[in-house]
């Protein structure tokens, strides 16, 4: 996954007030899953789904975002459209 969706990811989890996400552990659409620091958010719910197809398959763009354990409140964050790949969240 590209620096820029890494930092949109960060931009979005910070509009939502998701003060948690841990992007230092590695790539997201490869680990499958999003990494959180508190552990009330089990990781199992909390997953990314990415189509890796891109540039003879390497480059990976989000095409899904599963934050379901975490309830969050509020509007979608404007910042999701700079993950131009993302169908579903």
């Amino acid at each position: 996954m590209n620096n820029y969706a890494v930092k949109a990811l960060g931009e979005i989890a910070n509009t939502l007030g998701i003060k948690t996400l841990n992007l230092r552990n590695g790539d997201p659409c490869h680990l499958g899953i999003l990494k959180f620091d508190d552990a009330q958010n089990p990781e199992g719910t909390n997953s990314i789904i990415c189509d890796c197809t891109f540039n003879d398959s390497t480059t990976c763009h989000i095409t899904e975002l599963k934050l379901k354990t975490l309830s969050l409140p509020g509007k979608l964050p404007p910042e999701l459209v700079k993950l131009q790949y993302l169908q579903s969240m």
